[in-house]
């Protein structure tokens, strides 16, 4: 019975240790994407994300059962409750490696519009100091 019990918490912090490796590659893609000003990590981003939330709901409903059925004290406990809040925080994580991604794309949409010469501000063209400093013209 005890050997299960410790299978177990091998199992969830297998779970979160896969968790925090995908996390960590998502956030090496997204500011490698903002940094090169290429879409090419888009996709595999947006993979690893769907990997990490099945993975979250995983150690969540692991972390209750063991709880539920084995019933841990002290530092087990302690590990159960940490493991499914740090799943939770990783989580998160892995959600803004997603909006650097998606604000990068965005930035790169703003400065191709600036590029061409249209004011942002005010749709009006100007000189490329104009352009720069959007409060030039006043």
């Amino acid at each position: 019975m005890r050997d299960a019990y410790n299978e177990q918490l091998r199992d969830v912090l297998e779970k979160l240790m896969e968790m925090g490796g995908l996390v960590e590659s998502m956030l090496d893609l997204a500011v490698a994407d903002l940094a090169e000003h290429g879409d090419t990590t888009t996709a595999a981003v947006h993979e690893k994300e769907e990997r990490v939330n099945l993975l979250q709901n995983k150690i969540d409903d692991e972390c209750v059962n063991v709880v539920a059925r084995q019933q841990p004290v002290a530092g087990d406990l302690r590990f159960v409750f940490i493991a499914s809040r740090a799943a939770n925080d990783l989580e998160r994580v892995g959600d803004q490696a997603v909006n650097i991604i998606q604000n990068a794309k965005y930035v790169r949409g703003r400065r191709a519009d600036q590029d061409s010469g249209r004011n942002l501000l005010d749709g009006r063209t100007g000189s490329k100091d104009d352009r720069r400093r959007p409060w030039g013209r006043w």
